[in-house]
C-alpha cells in the first residue's frame, strides 16, 4: 500500500489523517482514496478507516482492481510463478500469496465487487476522463530549404528528381539503337509515376523534407 495504508496499518491513525490531508490540500479537488478489494487481510484490515477517513474529509473513494493476468483460472500459474521467482515452493506457509481475485475484471465485475460503493467505481470514469489528452493536429515544422534565388522548394525537387530520373534510364531503361521515340515510350511510365509521386509530396506539403533527407 500507499503511506497512508502503511501507517493505518501500523495502527497510527492521527499520522494518517494528517498525511492524507496534507495530500488534500497539496492536490486540491484532485486527491482520491483508493479502495481495493482482493480478498487479502492487510485491504480488509484497513477498509474502514479509509472510509472514514474519506468522509470525514470529503474526499471522493475510487474503486481499483490489481490485476496480473487476465482470467480467475490463472491464479494457480501465476502463483507458481511467482513461486519460481522467490525459490519458494507452492506447499509454503511463509511466502508472498496474492489471491484468485487479481484478474483483469470488467466494469459488470467491478460493480458486482463494489456493490455497496457505486461512486468508487463511477469515479474510475472521472478519473479517466480527466487524463483524456488529445494532442491538437498541427502542420509539421520544416525549415526551409535554400532552394536558391527565384526557386521554390517544388521547383528544386522537381529539377532534381527528373535529373535522378533522366540519369536511371540511361543506364537501366534505354538501349543502344533507339531512336527518340523509342526512348520517349520507354520512358512515358517512369516520368508519369514520378509526376504522380510528386504531386503527392506536393500536396501533403513534404518537398523541403525530402530535399532536407536528399542532402
Amino acid at each position: 500500500g500507499g503511506p497512508v495504508g502503511r501507517l493505518l496499518q501500523q495502527g497510527k491513525g492521527d499520522a494518517a489523517r494528517d498525511l492524507l490531508t496534507r495530500l488534500a490540500n497539496a492536490y486540491d479537488g484532485r486527491t482520491y482514496v483508493e479502495i481495493l478489494r482482493h480478498g487479502m487481510a492487510v485491504e480488509e484490515q484497513t477498509e474502514g478507516a479509509f472510509l472514514d477517513l474519506a468522509y470525514s474529509l470529503d474526499l471522493p473513494l475510487v474503486a481499483t482492481n490489481e490485476c496480473f493476468y487476465p482470467t480467475p483460472d490463472m491464479f494457480e500459474a501465476h502463483d507458481a510463478l511467482i513461486c519460481i521467482a522467490e525459490s519458494a515452493y507452492v506447499s509454503e506457509t511463509e511466502r508472498r500469496r496474492l489471491t484468485p481475485e487479481h484478474w483483469f475484471k470488467g466494469a459488470a465485475d467491478m460493480r458486482r465487487v463494489f456493490e455497496d460503493l457505486p461512486e468508487a467505481v463511477d469515479n474510475t470514469l472521472v478519473i479517466a476522463k480527466r487524463c483524456a489528452f488529445m494532442v491538437e493536429k498541427i502542420a509539421p515544422i520544416l525549415p526551409p530549404f535554400d532552394c536558391g534565388e527565384g526557386r521554390t522548394e517544388e521547383d528544386e525537387l522537381r529539377a532534381q528528381a527528373v535529373a535522378g530520373l533522366e540519369k536511371r534510364l540511361v543506364t537501366h531503361v534505354f538501349s543502344d539503337g533507339m531512336d527518340d521515340a523509342a526512348r520517349d515510350a520507354a520512358a512515358a511510365p517512369y516520368r508519369e509515376r514520378l509526376d504522380y509521386e510528386l504531386g503527392v509530396i506536393n500536396e501533403m506539403g513534404f518537398p523541403g523534407y525530402f530535399l532536407i533527407v536528399a542532402d
